[in-house]
């Protein structure tokens, strides 16, 4: 048999690999701070979430295996920076210190905030309808557009450690409205399916943020390669039927 021969098949196997320089998979960091619906993280393993469901759906737009890096909220922009990671994804650079220098692909879709009432309390169309309320909201979360609400005694804001106890304050009347996030509610209706039956999301959007990949400069994956695999799967609606999985539809 053929030594050289053999040894030459390999290495015309390894080409698309090796001579080519193609990366055999993409590196997602995930911080280990996020928690349900971002992502479910478990014994250092990203197990379930939007986190996961995006990843695989980008790793499979570009045909290449996914590998979840879980790392420390603190070191978010710098496993970033030094290659530790290709991408972060639902990310905003107006979160990152560091955004000018980090690439950034096209908007994947928006996180969008809407304001919770009791079911039989008037709806919420506009900001001035909540003037005169007491407004539920999570500790450690911003909401500028109230600030000067609350700053002039326009309204009153009650604050919780973590959105179950917010939507308790609601119901309980100790709040009279709620803002919450469509994707985090969703998580605490379906879990709370005949407690939620109670309240009603408004239509009106209290905030819609754009989110998109934070891209490390040294990222096996160019900003273009990316902006066209999140292309073809916004045209096969596939963002649409993520957030879709973790929204809430009343009956």
């Amino acid at each position: 048999m053929n030594k050289l021969h053999i040894t030459g098949g390999l290495c015309l196997s390894l080409l698309p690999l090796l001579v080519l320089g193609q990366p055999t998979s993409l590196r997602i960091g995930v911080a280990d701070s996020e928690g349900p619906p971002i992502a479910v993280i478990e014994q250092n393993t990203l197990k379930s979430g939007m986190s996961k469901d995006i990843g695989e759906a980008l790793g499979q737009a570009l045909a290449r295996k996914v590998d979840f890096v879980i790392i420390s909220r603190k070191r978010v922009e710098s496993s970033l920076e030094n290659g530790k990671v290709d991408i972060v994804c639902i990310a905003n650079p107006v979160w990152y210190g560091d955004a000018g220098q980090l690439g950034w692909t096209r908007e994947m879709f928006p996180l969008v905030e809407r304001v919770a009432v009791l079911a039989g309390k008037p709806p919420v169309h506009s900001l001035g309808d909540l003037v005169g309320k007491r407004i539920g909201t999570i500790r450690g979360y911003s909401y500028p557009s109230l600030e000067s609400m609350w700053a002039n005694g326009k309204a009153s804001r009650d604050t919780e450690d973590r959105l179950e106890l917010v939507m308790k304050a609601l119901l309980i009347n100790v709040a009279d409205a709620a803002i919450v996030s469509e994707q985090e509610y969703g998580v605490w209706a379906k879990a709370n399916s005949e407690t939620a039956r109670q309240i009603r999301l408004s239509a009106f959007q209290f905030s819609s943020t754009p989110t998109m990949c934070a891209v490390s400069p040294q990222s096996h994956f160019s900003v273009d390669t990316l902006n066209r695999a999140i292309g073809r799967l916004q045209q096969q609606g596939k963002f649409k039927a993520i957030l879709r999985s973790y929204q809430w539809q009343s009956e």
